[in-house]
């Protein structure tokens, strides 16, 4: 890494910090102004992966340490998400030059933040993403698939608990469209297990956002797309 991109990062992981603390007041527009100000001097992808998941990995620990309460994390989710959306115009324009994918959370995931963010990444790489989210029925998932034919398909699953229903949907894909298909499965589980995606049938996994276009990339190189 270059010293440029070192100061990059240490720049935009210092706004996050702020961009978290400001969440935990409760100051909605001032971390929406904060993030947007920031868009203004680096690329929207180094927002998404320097500023916004790190936001989101650090919300995720307070929770979990018991620093906020599940009222704060999900208000902190709620205006990254918005933050998102005020960005998805500059994504959109980029030229959609590449494959398609398809991400979904896996049956009785609720947290979907970062399937999104992974959607969105694929978008300004030049893919067409279809993100689906969150609460989507087995069947209808199966049924958009099997219509939009993507070339790689994004299984989140954030709980081990839902790792069982990722497996489930993968053989559920597997028996309906062609072989071709790549299935990425993320999520912490498959971070803590890193040989977990192989268990389940996937193709591949990724630590994060930016890795899991790179996986996909790798993975169809040698496709027609």
């Amino acid at each position: 890494m270059t010293t440029a991109n070192l100061n990059t990062s240490s720049e935009l992981l210092a706004v996050s910090r702020e961009y978290v603390d400001l969440l935990r007041h409760a100051d909605r527009r001032a971390a929406i102004d904060l993030v947007l100000r920031a868009a203004e001097k680096h690329p929207v992808e180094h927002i998404y992966t320097g500023l916004l998941q790190e936001a989101q990995y650090e919300v995720g620990r307070l929770w979990e340490a018991n620093e906020i309460s599940v009222a704060q994390e999900h208000y902190s989710t709620a205006v990254t998400q918005l933050v998102m959306s005020l960005l998805y115009r500059r994504i959109c324009e980029t030229p959609k030059t590449r494959g398609t994918f398809t991400g979904v959370c896996a049956d009785g995931e609720l947290h979907e933040v970062g399937i999104r963010m992974v959607c969105d990444l694929f978008e300004l790489r030049g893919w067409q993403s279809f993100y689906l989210g969150s609460s989507m029925p087995s069947a209808e998932v199966l049924r958009f698939i099997e219509e939009k034919r993507p070339d790689v398909i994004g299984i989140s699953a954030i709980y081990e608990a839902n790792v069982e229903s990722a497996r489930q949907l993968i053989a559920q894909i597997r028996s309906i469209v062609a072989s071709r298909v790549r299935i990425l499965a993320g999520g912490r589980p498959f971070v803590r297990y890193p040989e977990l995606w192989l268990e389940i049938g996937a193709d591949g996994s990724a630590a994060d956002a930016a890795g899991s276009v790179e996986a996909a990339e790798k993975l169809t190189s040698g496709s027609s797309t």
